[in-house]
C-alpha cells in the first residue's frame, strides 16, 4: 500500500472546505486546503446543511457527529415541501478549526496560508497550479469551495477557457442566478420575544425559512446583553464605533502603504494638500502647504532620495512628492503622452472665468494649445517693450519720485503689482489704462481698470466663498460683486467688438497687437470645429493676467531684495546696463540679448520663489515611473504607481535639488551666464509641452522694466532699528503661499544715481 500513489485533492478557500479537509475519507487521498486568508480565525455563524449535503456526509460515516453539533431541539434535514423542516443548522462556532477538529480521525496535512491562486492548467496526468507569491504545486482533481460568485469561481471557470477574452470570458465565470433569493440578516431579540418569548432563536441558532425567501438569526448567548435594543447605552455604541473607525483606519493605512510601494516619506494624520492638513500650521506632525518651503533644504536628504511618498493614516489619498526633474517629465506631459493627467480639483482656481489652456487636459489642452499659440508672437512682445517702458514713466511722474534723490518704499509689491497688472492690461487685453487713473468714472460707477484692480485682489474669496456667502449684503461683497458683473459685461463686449474688427480688415483696419485681439484673430482662422466659444476665449485671457500678472510681480519684488541684499552683484548688473545706455538713453527690444545679466537676475529670484510651487498629476490608469537612484548611484529604480496616485511635483525641491545647483540656498545669477533664454535648464517656468506659454512675455517686460529701472535708481534694503543684514534677509526673504509663491513684504529704499 506504501507504494501506491495517493490521489491528491486541491481544495480552494474556506468555510466547508475546511470542514472537507479534516475528513479522514481514505488511506488513498491527500487533501490540500489553500486559503488567501493569513489565519483561519473569523468569526461564523454556524453552517446549514440542506438534505443533500447531509446524506454525503452521512454516508462518509459523519451523521453521529453531525448530530453532536445540531442546536437544541434540531433534527437532520429532510426533503418536503415546509421549508422550515428541510434543513439543519449546526451551532454556531468562532474560528473554524475549532468547529471540526474533533471530527478528524486521522492525521491531516495543515492548510496552506496565506495562498491565493492565479492561474491553473492541465499538465499530461495532473493538474499544475501558480500562486500569486509565485509558488506552485500539482493536484489531482482541483476543488473550488466558495460562494457563486467569488473570486475561486472566476479564476477556475477563466482559467477553464484559456483561449478566450474579454467579455466571452466574463460570460464563462459570470454567475447565473436560479431558484431562490436568501437573504441572511441579524433580527433583534426584543422583537423575537415580544412575539414569541419561547422562541428557539432567544436560546441558539436557527434557520427561519418560508417559500421563496429564507433568513438566519443568530444570537449569540455572550453577546445577547449588547444585542438587546433597550439595554444598549451610548457608551456602547460610542465604542463600537471608535472600535470601527480605528479598524478601518488600519486596513486604509496598510493599503496605502502598499499603493506606495513603501517608499520612504510622511506618515502623517492628514494628506498636506487637503481638508484638514492644508489648513493646519506646518509641523513636525502636519506638514502642510508650506513644507515644501520650510523644509527645502533637509527633506530629501533626510529620506536619502528626491522622490518620497506621503501616506496619511486618517484623513487624504496616498501619494508621491517627487524634487526630480526625470520624474517631472515623466508625469508632465499630460494624458496625450503621459498615464498622468491634472486633475479637475488641481485647476478649480483657473476655471472661474472658463476653461483655459493652464487648466485642459488631453484634446481640449491640445485644441487650446493650437488657438493660444499664434497670439504670442514678436509683435506682440514689441508692444511689451513699449508699453513696460511708458508704464515706467507713468509711475516714476505719478509717484512723484521726478525731484526726489531717495525714495523709500514700505512694501514693493505695491508698485511691482500694479505695474505688472497695467502692462498685462494694455499688452494682454488692449486697455489704455494710466498709472493714476481715478477708480471711478464721473458717473460714479467702478472703471474697467479699478474692476480689474479689485478682481485680481480678491480672486481667492471669489473662488472658495459659496455663492450664498458672495451675495451677502456686505459693503467688500458688493464691491466684489460689481466688479465682477463689470468686468465680465466689459469682456463680452470686448470680444463682439474685436470680431467684428477682424472681420472687417478687408475694408482696411488694422487689427491691434494685444494678447486678446490676436486670440480672437486665432479663433477666426480656425475651422469651426476647432474654435473656442466666447466663455473659452474670455477664460484664456483671464488666465495670462492672474497666472502672469501674479508671477511677474512676484519675481520683481524678490529680484530687488535680492539686489539691495547683494550690492557687488547690484553693480556688476549696473556695469552692464550702462556700457549698452549710458545715462538716459531707453533700451530697445533688439538690444535684449545684449542685457542678458539683467535677465539672469531676474531667473535667478524666479528659482529661489518659483511661483509655480507645485505641479499635481493623477495617474489614469496602473503605471511606472523609472526613479533615478540618488547621486552617486547609477541607472534607476522602477516604481509602480497604482490608478487614482497622485504625484505631486515640488518646484521649490528641484529649485533647491542639489542635483541640478552647486549651493542652490545661494542667490547667484550667474549660473545662468550664457545659458539659452529657451533652455529647459532653466525649469521654474515648468517644463515640457506644457512649460508656461507667456514664458517670453514675462522676461520682455523683466528686461525692460529693470534695465531703466537700475539705470536710474540703486536699490538698498530698508532696515528696521537695530537690524543687521542677516536678520534682514531672514525676516524678508520667506516664501508668502496662497495661489502662487512669493516673497513676503519687501522694504526698499531707491537712490537716485547720480551723473558724472
Amino acid at each position: 500500500m506504501s507504494s501506491t500513489r495517493k490521489v491528491r485533492i486541491a481544495i480552494m478557500r474556506d468555510g466547508f472546505a475546511l470542514a472537507l479537509s479534516q475528513f479522514a475519507i481514505s488511506d488513498y487521498i491527500e487533501r490540500d486546503l489553500h486559503e488567501f486568508a493569513a489565519k483561519l480565525t473569523q468569526v461564523g455563524a454556524g453552517i446549514t446543511l440542506w438534505p443533500r449535503g447531509w446524506e454525503v456526509l452521512k454516508s462518509l460515516g459523519h451523521e453521529d457527529d453531525l448530530a453532536e453539533r445540531l442546536h437544541e431541539g434540531g433534527r437532520p434535514p429532510k426533503n418536503g415541501r415546509r421549508y422550515a423542516n428541510g434543513c439543519a443548522a449546526l451551532r454556531p462556532h468562532i474560528g473554524r478549526p475549532k468547529l471540526f477538529l474533533p471530527w478528524s480521525r486521522r492525521s491531516r496535512r495543515p492548510p496552506h496560508l496565506p495562498c491565493r491562486l492565479v492561474f491553473y492548467k492541465g499538465a499530461g496526468t495532473h493538474i499544475e497550479l501558480l500562486f500569486k507569491d509565485g509558488k506552485t504545486t500539482t493536484c489531482d482533481p482541483l476543488v473550488g469551495a466558495d460562494v457563486i460568485n467569488s473570486a475561486v469561481r472566476k479564476t477556475l471557470l477563466s482559467g477553464s477557457r484559456p483561449d478566450l477574452d474579454g467579455e466571452d470570458k466574463r460570460k464563462v465565470y459570470e454567475a447565473k442566478w436560479t431558484g431562490e433569493i436568501v437573504y441572511r440578516r441579524l433580527i433583534g431579540s426584543e422583537v423575537i420575544r415580544k412575539t414569541n418569548p419561547d422562541h428557539p432563536a432567544l436560546k441558539g441558532g436557527v434557520v427561519v425559512l418560508w417559500q421563496g425567501q429564507s433568513a438566519l438569526s443568530s444570537a449569540l448567548a455572550n453577546a445577547r446583553s449588547l444585542l438587546e435594543v433597550s439595554e444598549l447605552r451610548a457608551g456602547h455604541v460610542l465604542t463600537a464605533l471608535s472600535v470601527v473607525f480605528v479598524v478601518s483606519r488600519v486596513v486604509a493605512y496598510r493599503r496605502k502603504l502598499q499603493a506606495v510601494s513603501n517608499v520612504p516619506g510622511f506618515r502623517i494624520p492628514f494628506y498636506p494638500l487637503g481638508a484638514p492638513g492644508a489648513l493646519l500650521p506646518t509641523t513636525w506632525w502636519n506638514p502642510a502647504i508650506y513644507w515644501t518651503w520650510d523644509w527645502r533644504h533637509t527633506v530629501y536628504k533626510q529620506y536619502g532620495s528626491d522622490t518620497i511618498s506621503v501616506a496619511p493614516f486618517v484623513v487624504g489619498p496616498a501619494g508621491f512628492y517627487t524634487a526630480n526633474l526625470d520624474v517631472a517629465r515623466q508625469v508632465a506631459g499630460g494624458g496625450h503622452k503621459t498615464s498622468f493627467v491634472k486633475p479637475e480639483e488641481a485647476s478649480k482656481a483657473l476655471l472661474l472665468w472658463g476653461m483655459n489652456l493652464v487648466a485642459a487636459d488631453g484634446n481640449t489642452w491640445r485644441n487650446h494649445r493650437r488657438i493660444m499659440g499664434p497670439a504670442f508672437n514678436s509683435k506682440l512682445y514689441e508692444l511689451v517693450w513699449k508699453q513696460t517702458l511708458n508704464t515706467y514713466y507713468e509711475m516714476v511722474t505719478a509717484e512723484k519720485w521726478t525731484d526726489k534723490k531717495e525714495i523709500e518704499v514700505p512694501t514693493v509689491q505695491l508698485l511691482t503689482f500694479k505695474l505688472a497688472l497695467l502692462i498685462i492690461a494694455k499688452c494682454g487685453f488692449g486697455f489704455s489704462f494710466n498709472w493714476d487713473d481715478p477708480p471711478h468714472a464721473a458717473d460714479g460707477t467702478m472703471t474697467v481698470q479699478e474692476a480689474l484692480r479689485v478682481v485680481t485682489d480678491h480672486h481667492i474669496l471669489m473662488i472658495f466663498l459659496p455663492k450664498w456667502i458672495q451675495n451677502l449684503p456686505f459693503k467688500k461683497l458688493k464691491e466684489i460683486r460689481e466688479a465682477h458683473d463689470q468686468l465680465i459685461g466689459f469682456m463680452q463686449d470686448q470680444v463682439a467688438q474685436r470680431r467684428a474688427d477682424i472681420r472687417d480688415r478687408g475694408s482696411g483696419k488694422e487689427t491691434a497687437a494685444d494678447a486678446f485681439t490676436m486670440l480672437v484673430q486665432a479663433n477666426e482662422d480656425e475651422a469651426a470645429k476647432y474654435r473656442l466659444d466666447d466663455v473659452e476665449l474670455i477664460g484664456n485671457v483671464f488666465v495670462l493676467l492672474f497666472a502672469g500678472h501674479e508671477t511677474t510681480a512676484h519675481t520683481f519684488a524678490a529680484t530687488l531684495a535680492f539686489l539691495g541684499l547683494h550690492q557687488d552683484i547690484q553693480d556688476d548688473i549696473y556695469q552692464q546696463v550702462f556700457s549698452v545706455l549710458g545715462h538716459d538713453r531707453d533700451p530697445t527690444l533688439e538690444e535684449y540679448n545684449k542685457l542678458d545679466k539683467v535677465l539672469c537676475a531676474f531667473y535667478e529670484a524666479l528659482r529661489m520663489f518659483p511661483a509655480g510651487y507645485i505641479m499635481i498629476r493623477e495617474a489614469f490608469e496602473d503605471t511606472v515611473l523609472h526613479v533615478p537612484n540618488p547621486v552617486g548611484q547609477e541607472g534607476n529604480t522602477m516604481l509602480a504607481v497604482p490608478k487614482g496616485t497622485q504625484v505631486v511635483v515640488d518646484m521649490v525641491g528641484v529649485q533647491y535639488n542639489p542635483r541640478y545647483f552647486d549651493e542652490p540656498e545661494k542667490y547667484k545669477p550667474s549660473r545662468w551666464y550664457g545659458v539659452s533664454n529657451e533652455s529647459e535648464a532653466f525649469s521654474a517656468f515648468s517644463i515640457g509641452p506644457r512649460a508656461c506659454l507667456g514664458r517670453k512675455f514675462a522676461t520682455t517686460e523683466a528686461v525692460a522694466f529693470l534695465s531703466v529701472l537700475l539705470r536710474d535708481y540703486r536699490v538698498e534694503p530698508v532696515y528696521q532699528p537695530g537690524e543687521t543684514k542677516e536678520q534682514w534677509q531672514e525676516r524678508v526673504l520667506s516664501a508668502n503661499i496662497v495661489l502662487t509663491l512669493g516673497v513676503s513684504n519687501v522694504p526698499i529704499r531707491f537712490i537716485r544715481r547720480t551723473r558724472v
